[in-house]
C-alpha cells in the first residue's frame, strides 16, 4: 500500500532523524537501502520529486571507499540494485550523473569480494561490466583446479592482460592490493575483528581494521643517577613536552611547544602507561583498559621465553587504529595488542630471525594478566567471522571458547563459496599463540628459483695435459663471446635503459641479461638502484619504469627487484591509494622516483617513492630485503626529478630533505622505516580536502622558509640542495636561494632535530650586497640578520606551526 504525501513526510523525517543517530557511513547506507522499498513505489511522481533528490544525495554522499570496506557480498549487492534503480529513475543519462560513480565503486568493491571468496565468473563478469565490450570466454577448469583464490586471479590476470588491456588494469590494481595485503609480514601492527553496534544496541556490521602501535621498554630511574644531558627535565605525571630535546618549563604561555617526537619518550616509569590516538589511558577504560592486562601478559611471556631483562622494566604502549573514526566498547582488542607489544618488544630478536607478525591473519580474544585468552561475546563472533571470510585473511584467531561458534560460521559460508578456505586458528593461552608459525611467520618472498651456474672444474693431476690447440680455440671463443670466460664477472653493476625495459651491465659495461616490460616506450629517467640486499655478494637490481608521456604502461610506478641472475623476486606496487585526496585510483598517472638500497640498524632497507601532480604529493614505501612492506608516508611536494631526496642514518630515523610546495619552501623531516605511516603537514588547505588525512607519525618536520635574496630574485620557492651528517650526529640542510649566481644558505641542525646555527655561503652574502646595492633590499647588520633567519626556521608540534623564534622566547621565560 503506497503511503499518502504526509505519511512519507513524517517517514522521511524519521529516516533522517534515524540516520543522525547511527555512528557510523555504512550503517547509514544500509538503513537507506531498506528505505529505499518505501520510496520506490511513488519516486516516479511529481509530489515527490524532493524525497527523491534528498535521498539521491544521501546516498551519493555515503558511497565512499571506508564506507564500502566492511560490507559483505549480500549488502553490497543490495547496494548496487538501489543504484541502478536511481540511475533509472533519476531522468538522466548515467554518465551525467554521480549516480554512476557510486555505482562503479560498489561494483568494483564486489567483484574484489567475489575474487577473494574464488567466485572468479562473478567477479569477471562485475569487471567486465565495468569495462564495457563483448563477454570473454571465461577461463577453464584445467587452467585454475586446485588454486587458491589468490592464484586464481593472478592466472585471470595473466590470461586477459594482453588482449584486452583496459580489464587488465582493472584485474592488476585488485591484485596489487591483494598481494600488499596478504603478502607483507608486519611488526607494528595487526587485523583486528570488532562489531559495530546500529542505533538500538544490537550488533549490525563487522570491522577489521589494523591495530598499529609501538611498545617500549622505560628503564626504572635508579637513585643517584645524574640529570639527563641537554638540559631535559623530566616529569613523572605525564608525557614530556619537548621539542629537539629541550624543555619547555610549565609556566611558559603559548605557544604550546609540544615535541615532534613519539609521546612519553625518556619518561621514568610509575608502572605500565598505555596511549590510544596520543591519548593515555586508564586500566578501567571499556575499550583499550585490557591493554594494560595484555602487557602483564606479555610480560610473564617474556620471562617464560627466557627475556627476563626486557619484562624487568616497565612498559610504554602507543596503540591507535586505522581509517577510523570510531570508539569501540569492549574488551576484544586484548589478544591483538598482547601479540602485537610481544613482537614490539622483541623487536630486535624478532627481525634478526625474521618473524613477524602474518598479515593474513585477524585477532579478537580478551587476555588476562596470566596469559589465559578470555572468551568474547559468543553472539559476535558470527558477524566477525563472516567480516573476515570476505577478506584477504586467510586466518582468524580467537579463544577456543568461541570456537564452536566460528567453525559453524564457516562451514555455512564454505559452503556458499566452496573455493574459499577460511582457517580458525583456537587458543587457550598467550604461549599457544606466539608458537604457532601461522602467525609470527618467517616469511621471505622470493619467486624466482636459484639458478645454480656451473663451475670449470679443472685436473690438477700433473700427468693430466690440455692439448695447446684447445687452449687457442677456447681463447678464441671467449674473444667472441665474452660469457664464455671461467674468470666472466657475472655481477650487475648498473643498468642501461632500453626502449621498453632495461639491461644489466657488470663493470666492464658487458650485458648479462634484459627485461621488458608491457609499455609502448620508457624514458631514461625510469629508476634503478643496484646493491647486495641479502648480503651474499652479489648484486641484486631494483627497476621501476617510467613511460613517455600519453604512452600505456601497467608496470607504470611499480618497483621489480630481481636476483643477480635475473630472476624476479618481487614485485611491488610504490602507490599508497586512499590516504590523500585525489590518490584513489591506481590508473591514474604516478611517476616512479628514486629508489634506494639503505642500511639502517644492521639491515639493508629499500626505499622506494612515486610522485603525482595537482597537488604535487609523493608517495614514500619502506621495504626490508625481502619485499616486505615495513611502514609509508606522503609528503605534501615533490622529492624526485629536480630535487632529488636526501636520506642518510641516524640514530632514530632516516632524514629527507623535500620541497613542500604546500608551505613553498625546502622542508627536512625524519621517518622511522619499520613504523612511519600517515601524510606531512599541512593538514588544511583552502582547495584540498585534508582535514580527514592520517596525520604522519614524523619524528619531526622542519621548514626553512624563503629568504629575502630568494624573494628579490622573484624565484616563487627555494630549493633543496644537499644533506650531510657530521660525525657528531648533526647535519647540514644546504638550501638554495638563488640560482644565478648560484648561492646557499647552510643550516646547521643537532641530532634532536632542533636548529644550532645559520651560515650563508659566500655567493649568497656578495649576491644580497648587489641587491642592496641595486636599491632592491635593505642593508642590514649580519649577526641580526642571521638571528632573524635562524628564528625564521619552522617546525611542525602538535599545536601546529612554531618557529625557532618562538621557541627561545619561551625558554627565556
Amino acid at each position: 500500500m503506497k503511503p499518502s504525501p504526509l505519511e512519507f513526510a513524517r517517514e522521511f523525517e524519521k529516516l533522517k532523524s534515524d540516520l543522525s543517530r547511527l555512528p557510523a557511513a555504512d550503517l547509514k547506507l544500509l538503513q537507506l537501502v531498506r528505505f529505499w522499498e518505501r520510496l520506490a513505489p511513488v519516486a516516479g511522481k511529481a509530489a515527490y520529486e524532493s524525497y527523491l533528490n534528498d535521498y539521491r544525495s544521501l546516498v551519493n554522499g555515503l558511497v565512499q571507499v571506508d564506507a564500502l570496506s566492511d560490507l559483505t557480498i549480500d549488502y553490497l549487492n543490495r547496494v548496487r540494485h538501489v543504484l541502478s534503480d536511481l540511475v533509472a529513475v533519476s531522468g538522466v543519462k548515467a554518465t551525467e550523473t554521480k549516480l554512476l560513480i557510486a555505482a562503479s565503486a560498489v561494483t568494483l568493491r564486489l567483484a574484489t569480494l567475489y575474487f577473494y571468496v574464488g567466485a572468479y565468473d562473478e567477479g569477471l563478469a562485475l569487471c567486465l561490466e565495468l569495462k564495457g565490450g563483448d563477454d570473454i570466454a571465461l577461463p577453464t577448469e584445467s587452467e585454475i583446479r586446485g588454486l587458491s583464490p589468490l592464484d586464481t586471479l593472478r592466472t585471470i590476470y595473466d590470461k586477459y592482460r594482453r588482449n584486452y588491456p583496459e580489464l587488465g588494469t582493472m584485474l592488476q590494481g585488485i591484485l596489487a592490493k591483494w598481494e600488499e595485503d596478504a603478502l607483507a609480514v608486519e611488526h607494528d601492527r595487526v587485523w583486528c575483528l570488532f562489531v559495530d553496534k546500529d542505533g538500538k544496541g544490537n550488533a549490525a556490521t563487522g570491522r577489521m581494521r589494523l591495530l598499529r602501535g609501538t611498545v617500549e621498554q622505560v628503564a626504572a630511574k635508579r637513585k643517584g643517577s645524574s640529570p639527563p644531558s641537554r638540559g631535559r627535565q623530566m616529569s613523572t605525571s605525564a608525557p614530556e613536552e619537548k621539542v629537539g630535546g629541550r624543555q619547555t618549563p610549565s609556566s611558559a604561555p603559548a605557544p604550546d611547544t609540544k615535541t615532534p617526537r613519539r609521546v612519553g619518550a625518556g619518561l621514568p616509569p610509575t608502572g605500565d602507561m598505555v596511549a590510544f590516538d596520543n591519548q593515555i589511558k586508564t586500566p578501567d577504560d571499556p575499550f583499550i583498559g585490557v591493554a594494560y592486562e595484555s602487557l602483564k601478559a606479555v610480560r610473564l611471556g617474556l620471562r617464560s621465553a627466557g627475556f627476563a631483562r626486557q619484562a624487568d622494566d616497565a612498559f610504554r604502549a602507543f596503540l591507535s587504529i586505522e581509517q577510523s573514526d570510531r570508539t569501540f566498547t569492549g574488551d576484544s582488542i586484548g589478544l591483538a595488542a598482547a601479540l602485537l607489544s610481544f613482537t614490539q618488544l622483541l623487536k630486535p630478536e624478532v627481525m634478526r630471525h625474521d618473524r613477524f607478525i602474518a598479515s593474513d591473519i585477524a585477532v579478537t580474544g580478551s587476555i588476562n594478566a596470566d596469559g589465559q585468552i578470555r572468551a568474547v561475546n559468543d553472539s559476535t563472533i558470527t558477524t566477525k567471522i563472516e567480516r573476515a571470510f570476505f577478506s584477504h585473511v586467510r586466518y582468524v584467531v580467537l579463544p577456543e571458547a568461541n570456537l564452536a561458534t566460528a567453525r559453524d560460521t564457516v562451514k555455512r559460508l564454505s559452503k556458499q563459496y566452496p573455493r574459499r578456505r577460511l582457517s580458525v586458528i583456537h587458543v587457550a593461552h598467550f604461549d599457544e599463540l606466539i608458537g604457532d608459525r601461522n602467525v609470527i611467520r618467517s616469511e621471505k618472498v622470493c619467486l624466482g628459483a636459484f639458478i645454480t651456474k656451473k663451475a670449470a672444474r679443472y685436473s690438477r693431476a700433473t700427468k693430466v695435459q690440455v692439448p695447446l690447440l684447445l687452449l687457442l680455440l677456447y681463447a678464441l671463443t671467449c674473444i667472441l663471446f665474452p660469457k664464455a670466460w671461467v674468470g666472466f664477472d657475472w655481477n650487475p653493476r648498473f643498468v642501461q635503459v632500453t626502449d621498453r625495459g632495461f639491461v644489466a651491465m657488470n663493470k666492464d659495461s658487458l650485458a648479462l641479461w634484459e627485461k621488458e616490460y608491457e609499455c609502448n616506450s620508457i624514458t631514461v629517467n625510469s629508476r634503478s638502484e643496484v646493491g647486495d640486499l641479502n648480503g651474499d655478494g652479489k648484486n641484486e637490481v631494483a627497476f621501476a619504469p617510467k613511460s613517455i608521456e600519453n604512452s600505456i604502461c601497467e608496470c607504470n610506478a611499480y618497483m621489480f627487484v630481481y636476483d643477480d641472475n635475473g630472476d624476479l623476486l618481487f614485485r611491488r606496487d610504490c602507490v599508497i591509494l586512499d590516504q590523500y585526496p585525489g590518490d584513489s585510483s591506481r590508473v591514474l598517472s604516478y611517476s616512479p622516483g628514486d629508489i634506494d638500497f639503505t642500511r639502517f640498524r644492521d639491515s639493508i632497507i629499500i626505499v622506494s617513492r612515486a610522485t603525482m601532480s595537482n597537488p604535487a604529493r609523493f608517495h614514500l614505501k619502506f621495504w626490508n630485503a625481502s619485499g616486505d612492506s615495513l611502514g609509508w608516508y606522503i609528503n605534501a611536494g615533490y622529492s624526485g626529478g629536480a630535487y632529488k631526496c636526501f636520506s642518510s642514518e641516524l640514530e632514530t630515523g632516516l632524514a629527507f630533505m623535500v620541497f613542500n610546495n604546500r608551505q613553498s619552501c625546502v622542508a627536512l623531516f625524519c621517518l622511522d622505516p619499520y613504523s612511519s605511516c600517515g601524510v606531512s603537514p599541512p593538514y588544511s588547505d583552502p582547495m584540498w580536502k585534508l582535514e580527514n588525512v592520517k596525520h604522519g607519525n614524523q619524528l619531526c618536520y622542519v621548514l626553512f622558509p624563503r629568504t629575502d635574496v630568494n624573494i628579490a630574485t622573484e624565484c616563487i620557492y627555494n630549493l633543496p640542495a644537499d644533506l650531510v651528517v657530521q660525525s657528531d650526529g648533526a647535519f647540514e640542510v644546504h638550501v638554495v636561494e638563488s640560482l644565478k649566481p648560484l648561492s646557499e644558505v647552510w643550516y646547521v641542525v643537532d641530532d634532536t632535530y632542533r636548529l644550532l646555527d645559520v651560515r650563508p655561503d659566500d655567493s649568497y652574502r656578495n649576491c644580497r650586497a648587489s641587491f642592496v646595492n641595486q636599491g632592491k633590499l635593505p642593508p642590514v647588520d649580519w649577526a641580526e640578520y642571521l638571528a632573524n633567519l635562524r628564528d625564521t626556521v619552522t617546525y611542525w608540534t602538535d599545536s601546529g606551526w612554531v618557529t625557532e623564534g618562538e621557541f627561545r622566547a619561551a625558554e627565556e621565560l
